[in-house]
């Protein structure tokens, strides 16, 4: 099963990303139902939920590497590519606590405003914690493992892209040398050439054979 990150990944790289706020399980300002974060490269359980208007019920207080003063400023989400960044941001509540987000690596802007995911609890609702030095640190770390998880789902996704591609190139292999083959033969029965030149012909029908045999190996590999 495709986890919500590799599905946005395939979406991204094929031109066809929308935002999980448009589509059917769209409701209120959440983006339908809290998800697993890391899980596919080992974390413990950690779960996110998309929230498309955060500056809306919170009030935006920055990115978490400029809080937390940290040496880095983000994660990068692809295995291949070093273009979009995973980057942690920080937002106080009413009631004066914080929460953990990661903005969206594809809308948000420069300083990380806009749609977000942020760290809930197993049963949706968000972590909150007492300072903001303390949230921007939760969000870095739940960042990163954002975005090992979707280097890892991009790294699956990549092989099984080239392996189909592999595949397929090795179906147009066996197609061009199975008609080549039949011509062979047919001219080799119908030739009146001497027995030389059909002994090359033969040896030429045999590595046929031969690169059809690799060909039908690859494709069921």
């Amino acid at each position: 099963m495709k986890t919500n990150i590799h599905k946005r990944l395939t979406a991204k790289r094929a031109g066809k990303y929308v935002s999980p706020f448009k589509t059917a399980d769209y409701s209120s300002r959440w983006g339908g139902e809290h998800f697993k974060v890391g899980e596919n490269v080992g974390y413990r359980s950690t779960f996110g939920r998309w929230h498309e208007c955060p500056e809306t019920p919170f009030r935006f207080i920055g990115l978490a590497h400029k809080i937390a003063n940290l040496r880095h400023t983000g994660w990068f989400t692809r295995h291949e590519e070093y273009s979009e960044t995973a980057r942690g941001v920080v937002y106080l509540l009413p009631h004066g606590r914080f929460i953990a987000a990661i903005a969206d690596p594809f809308q948000t802007d420069k300083e990380g405003q806009g749609p977000c995911i942020v760290e809930v609890n197993a049963n949706g609702s968000p972590c909150l914690y007492e300072s903001q030095e303390e949230a921007a640190r939760a969000a870095d770390g739940f960042a990163e493992r954002y975005a090992e998880g979707s280097r890892e789902d991009d790294r699956i996704e990549t092989e099984r892209f080239h392996k189909e591609q592999t595949i397929e190139e090795a179906k147009e292999a066996l197609r061009d040398s199975r008609k080549e083959a039949r011509e062979l033969l047919a001219e080799i029965r119908a030739s009146t050439l001497s027995p030389g030149l059909c002994e090359r012909m033969k040896r030429e029908f045999r590595n046929l054979r031969r690169d059809m045999r690799e060909a039908f190996h690859t494709i069921h590999a």
